[in-house]
């Protein structure tokens, strides 16, 4: 799949979820600013170990950025979805001031999600 092919496939979405790495951020800053050219009021979320790391960096490398999510991310973006204010969402940094709300707990919902016996942090 391609950058166009991307681009015309989120047209047809709400909410964009980027998993992100120091190695292609740049490229994916780019395509965010294209994605949001298609699809003005589509909301996106930046996730992975960029944004982990520096989230404040993260947020204002773009205003197309709606928020990063810190550390495990899968359940802060299904509540994100789901209607729940960033605000009240573990592990999200916002924009304004990026108010930082503690993370999951990694190992518990790694654990309890994929039954790993790992215990990571």
């Amino acid at each position: 799949m391609n950058w166009q092919q991307t681009i015309e496939i989120s047209k047809g979405y709400e909410f964009l979820v980027l998993y992100t790495s120091t190695v292609g951020f740049h490229s994916d800053i780019k395509l965010i600013r294209k994605i949001k050219e298609a699809n003005p009021g589509i909301k996106i979320a930046f996730v992975g170990p960029h944004g982990h790391i520096r989230p404040d960096e993260t947020l204002m490398s773009s205003e197309d950025i709606e928020f990063v999510v810190r550390g495990e991310f899968d359940h802060a973006v299904a509540e994100y979805a789901h209607g729940k204010p960033l605000e009240q969402i573990a592990g999200a940094s916002l924009p304004q001031g990026w108010q930082d709300r503690p993370q999951h707990d990694a190992a518990a919902t790694a654990h309890g999600r994929t039954g790993c016996p790992a215990v990571c942090i």
